[in-house]
């Protein structure tokens, strides 16, 4: 990838928080050891830190009128009197199969307002322009750059399917960053964290043949994927990414269901949810704050003082308030958690990671051929939670592996994704999350194939419909620079164009698309117009995909003309 740009800068967009970050293109930087990050950390005035809130606080039309800290803070002292709302943890919910159904709540994982894409799409530009604008005014600032200097990396979980992503890159395009794959590239989450790794981590990161796991591990996922060290620092992936929705926020959502609803009653925290969202939400924030120190060996009781207004409400129903002393012993004034409640909230969220942790090491050791020694690093802002450290801590020394934690976890993918727009080549190859491939027609199988999707061409050649024509194998490693190679021609002399469909599966030896467990993923529209003058059998178009790259891209070419053909897949969400 070229490119005339001056600076890179990387947007890291999360559940929780989201912040930029920047390097000039010079020849000091060229060497990423040694290469200087910028980042941006006074978002907040009471402390430094390298993200804002994601939080957006919207007027009663739906329109932005406040974000990140600011909008918390103006939501926190004046609430939903004039027909606010506040909303935080969407992302997760642009891929909705893993996102939970329904309407949002206050310290609910999600917070999804609404059950659309687009909505959600919405609320991510409304973010993702206002981070951006910060941006481009500071680098603007000295009168040195302009934004057409900037190439541009958005982060993106590695979980998330090729549609998902696809929209991600849309929604970035609509919050002002330019539509241009020179200028505007999307990199994987614990990919970015690898590459922060290496610059910040141990010595043994630079040492070729090295095996490593990255586990990041944010507000909304836990993110999980293994790579090998190879020559000149570049990384080659492992396995395919693993994860699910165990971030931190996750936290957050079973203390309101698990601890909340046992204390007050489901049906009292639904109304004070809906009519008095400001006092549940600083009881969040209070058990925000608590959670912080918990730790697996000193888990101990929790108090959180009701505020006035919050045992107003409770006083006011009088079945809260008697389930409310039931459950606290007679204790009104406070909730208190016990231990084991403490740690039940807890381990709903962190199980899960060590679940994912363990099936990306099984992969990590069938594809790399290695039985111990390899190192675990743990980035993102759950990091810092002590009681997660113990938990992998543990699960590492029985595996023999090492865990890091790097400085500043929580600003790894940011730094990360910083150094991967400067040189994307240092990811030298990735693995095909899928098996992908299109539609086509083949030679008909006499005993094989079946009846009925037996087709004669106009030439008399009989053909099978429906046949899957494989371009990558689920798993298989693809070099970050490679690509596919297929010559296409149409069936019917009267075609004006070719109309792809490419399908996918976990299947790593799929015979047709119409078979169990292969799903229509996209289709690929390429014009013939220029070469309907040419026999049937001539309009050959050539197709090459790349699946190397943190978004599949296709480039199609006239083989008669030598005219290059633009391609566009449109993804289909895989939920």
């Amino acid at each position: 990838m070229s490119g005339k740009h001056r600076v890179v800068a990387a947007i890291d967009f999360g559940t929780h928080g989201t912040g930029f970050a920047w390097a000039v293109v010079n020849e000091i930087n060229r060497d990423m050891t040694q290469r200087e990050v910028f980042f941006f950390d006074q978002w907040s005035q009471e402390l430094a830190y390298a993200k804002n809130l994601s939080a957006l606080l919207l007027d009663r039309d739906g329109n932005l009128e406040e974000w990140g800290y600011a909008a918390e803070e103006l939501w926190h002292t004046e609430g939903s009197a004039t027909g606010r709302r506040y909303v935080s943890g969407y992302k997760m919910a642009l891929q909705r199969n893993l996102s939970h159904e329904g309407r949002a709540r206050v310290g609910g994982g999600d917070g999804v307002v609404s059950e659309t894409a687009d909505d959600v799409q919405d609320l991510i530009r409304m973010c993702l322009r206002q981070v951006y604008r910060k941006a481009v005014d500071l680098i603007e600032r000295g009168g040195i750059y302009k934004e057409d200097d900037i190439r541009w990396c958005v982060t993106v979980p590695a979980i998330w399917d090729s549609y998902t992503a696809d929209l991600m890159y849309q929604t970035a395009c609509q919050a002002g960053l330019p539509d241009d794959r020179e200028r505007l590239i999307l990199s994987l989450e614990p990919e970015a964290a690898a590459l922060y790794c290496i610059v910040k981590g141990e010595q043994a990161l630079q040492r070729p043949g090295q095996i490593f796991m990255v586990v990041d591990a944010g507000g909304g996922t836990v993110d999980i994927t293994s790579y090998r060290v190879e020559n000149g620092r570049k990384l080659s992936q492992l396995a395919t990414a693993n994860g699910s929705k165990a971030g931190s926020n996750y936290l957050n959502r079973y203390f309101v269901t698990e601890v909340l609803c046992d204390r007050f009653g489901s049906s009292f925290i639904e109304k004070v949810s809906e009519h008095h969202a400001t006092d549940l939400y600083e009881l969040v924030r209070k058990w925000e704050g608590l959670k912080r120190a918990v730790t697996v060996t000193g888990a101990k009781p929790l108090m959180l003082p009701l505020t006035a207004q919050m045992y107003a409400l409770v006083s006011q129903d009088p079945s809260a308030l008697a389930r409310f002393e039931e459950r606290q012993g007679g204790v009104v004034t406070a909730i208190v958690i016990s231990a084991d409640e403490v740690r039940a909230v807890f381990e709903k969220v962190v199980a899960t990671v060590v679940d994912e942790v363990r099936e990306q090491t099984a992969r990590m050791r069938t594809n790399g051929g290695s039985d111990g020694g390899e190192i675990a690093i743990l980035v993102g802002g759950f990091a810092e939670s002590p009681y997660l450290q113990e938990r992998l801590t543990a699960h590492f020394t029985e595996q023999k592996m090492r865990l890091h934690i790097p400085p500043r976890p929580s600003a790894a993918v940011m730094a990360g994704a910083t150094h991967f727009a400067y040189d994307p080549s240092v990811i030298r190859a990735r693995r095909a999350p899928l098996t992908y491939g299109v539609a086509t027609s083949m030679s008909f199988r006499e005993k094989v194939d079946p009846k009925a999707k037996r087709l004669t061409d106009e030439d008399g050649k009989v053909l099978c419909t429906d046949r899957f024509d494989m371009f990558v194998c689920n798993g298989d490693p693809v070099d970050s620079d490679s690509y596919e190679r297929r010559i296409y021609v149409p069936v019917h002399s009267e075609q004006t164009g070719l109309e792809i469909q490419i399908y996918a599966t976990r299947d790593t030896e799929p015979e047709y698309t119409t078979q169990a467990g292969v799903d229509h993923m996209a289709s690929l529209s390429i014009s013939l117009a220029k070469s309907m003058h040419l026999p049937r059998d001539e309009r050959a178009v050539e197709v090459r995909m790349f699946f190397g790259e943190s978004r599949v891209r296709v480039e199609a070419k006239n083989m008669e003309s030598g005219e290059s053909t633009t391609a566009e897949i449109k993804w289909k969400p895989t939920w």
